[in-house]
């Protein structure tokens, strides 16, 4: 048996006196430093083990955070997750066909952290790094609509009377025969509803 007390001003020592070294929850810019494959502790699976680096500035610039996908596993749920996560990861650093953990290597990548029992950080998914999200569109007013301008006929001109062609029948005419007035414009006519309006 060792006695500590020595070593804490005569007392044990109280864990509550130290703030855990986790990372509060939230979305961080990170870099990956370190990608491996180990084996689990019970030998009948394997695991990429990631290791990032916060590179947001303020409280955490320079933390390292770990997660594990947990790829081959008896387990068919944590595949699951496994495929999900590592999905994301890939989809976020734009690689297609992933077939080396060192292809990872100097990724950046924004991690989604949570908090697992107050001492201990997850990362829940990735997401793009560089992106910001886009405004929403200010809505444009709708356009009135505008009413079809009809075509203007053009204008008539007067006929003149023809003369007779010798041989053929004629009646008798007591006055010549007035020039055809010019016709009216004829005014729009609405265009009809379609048949499903109707």
């Amino acid at each position: 048996m060792a006695d500590l007390t020595q070593f804490f001003g005569g007392q044990g020592f109280d864990p509550s006196t130290v703030e855990p070294d986790v990372v509060s929850p939230g979305d961080y810019t990170t870099i990956v430093t370190d990608a491996c494959i180990k084996k689990t502790k019970n030998g009948n699976g394997h695991f990429i083990e990631l290791q990032l680096q916060v590179l947001d500035e303020g409280k955490f610039k320079g933390k390292m955070l770990w997660d594990r996908i947990n790829f081959d596993n008896p387990n068919e749920q944590a595949v699951a997750i496994a495929r999900q996560t590592l999905g994301a990861l890939l989809v976020a650093v734009g690689i297609a066909d992933f077939k080396d953990t060192d292809m990872l290597l100097q990724k950046v990548v924004i991690a989604c952290v949570k908090v697992k029992d107050g001492v201990e950080n997850n990362i829940r998914t990735y997401k793009v790094a560089g992106q910001t999200q886009s405004a929403p569109a200010t809505p444009v007013a709708p356009v009135a609509p505008v009413a079809p301008v009809p075509a203007q006929p053009a204008p008539v001109a007067p006929v003149a009377p023809v003369a007779p062609l010798a041989g053929t029948y004629t009646p008798q005419q007591t006055a010549p025969v007035a020039p055809v007035a010019p016709v009216a414009p004829v005014a729009p006519v609405a265009p009809a509803a379609p048949p499903w309006e109707r």
